[in-house]
């Protein structure tokens, strides 16, 4: 077992190493978690006393004999508490929001993502979608939600945030860390279990990051299909490929024109645009995230060496 230790008087498990590493991950959103939720991100099961060790050593505190960070970051329960109730009242809106998505064409499976995915949503957070499509028919399925979401919403995002497709060919996550595993292993199914169980199995890898987590799933009512269908069969020859390339070539000139100050490494992780592929991040979240996390850590590791 690998261990830091300094003069033979503290030693940091490898356990107790992942205690920390999700500590400083989840430290990046300000949220204090459980020791069940904690379970769910390591590679083994944290012991009551790997936790004590670590508060007695000023790495983490604990709130309420329930809640953990890391020592000096702060513990708002109130706002954690909130957001988790809030996460609540709108699970059921949720769950019709994935089954109506799950009703326009070529869309195969549809999963609750974000922050609704790990039990929380902010005052200011979205309802985000994660969408699994029929190969070769992304940008048409993405095209006509975006469309609703403009006429219909009024452009309003906070309920109805669709920023990233897959085909049912091209289920694999490109980029693979702590990010993407993360938001692979809390995603939750609603409508599509075949293609989701398939997508899951072709990222084994986050699997094999966070051994212990669970495929979730979501059950509501389904809605009717025949007119899903109908498109899907006026949308099936020729004109269906050229208007699927059609929809992809003007989305990424409009992206590469309002963003285009962003650099190119940055841009193709923000606005992946594939045939088989869309991700819309303006933000670059997972960069910042990323980011922070790394701060976190090293901060973390170079504390141990002072213990």
């Amino acid at each position: 077992m690998q261990t830091i230790q300094k003069d033979n008087r503290f030693k940091v498990s490898s356990i107790q190493m992942d205690v920390l590493a999700t500590l400083s991950y989840f430290s990046v959103f300000d949220y204090p978690v459980t020791i069940e939720e904690l379970n769910n991100y390591l590679s083994d099961e944290v012991q009551p006393s790997d936790i004590s060790c670590l508060i007695n050593a000023n790495l983490i505190q604990q709130s309420e004999n329930k809640y953990y960070n890391l020592k000096d970051y702060p513990i708002d329960l109130k706002d954690r508490i909130k957001g988790n109730k809030r996460a609540e009242q709108l699970k059921e809106r949720a769950i019709k929001r994935a089954n109506f998505i799950g009703s326009f064409p070529f869309v195969r499976s549809v999963c609750l993502s974000g922050s609704m995915s790990k039990g929380y949503m902010g005052q200011d957070a979205d309802l985000d979608f994660f969408i699994i499509t029929k190969p070769n028919r992304l940008w048409i399925a993405r095209t006509l939600l975006i469309l609703y979401k403009k006429i219909f919403l009024l452009n309003s995002r906070k309920y109805f945030c669709v920023n990233y497709f897959l085909d049912t060919k091209n289920l694999e996550i490109e980029e693979k860390n702590r990010f993407t595993a993360t938001e692979v292993v809390t995603l939750i199914n609603v409508y599509g279990k075949a293609e989701f169980e398939s997508f899951s199995a072709s990222n084994s890898w986050a699997y094999a990051i966070f051994p212990n987590a669970k495929t979730k799933y979501f059950s509501g009512d389904k809605r009717t299909e025949l007119p899903k269908k109908i498109m899907e069969w006026l949308l099936n020859g020729q004109m269906g490929n050229k208007l699927d390339s059609f929809f992809m070539r003007i989305s990424l000139k409009r992206w590469q024109k309002k963003y285009g100050q962003m650099i190119d490494e940055d841009f193709e992780i923000a606005f992946k645009t594939r045939t088989y592929v869309s991700k819309h991040h303006p933000n670059n979240f997972q960069r910042k995230v990323l980011d922070r996390f790394e701060y976190s850590y090293n901060s973390v590791q170079q504390k141990i060496k002072s213990v």
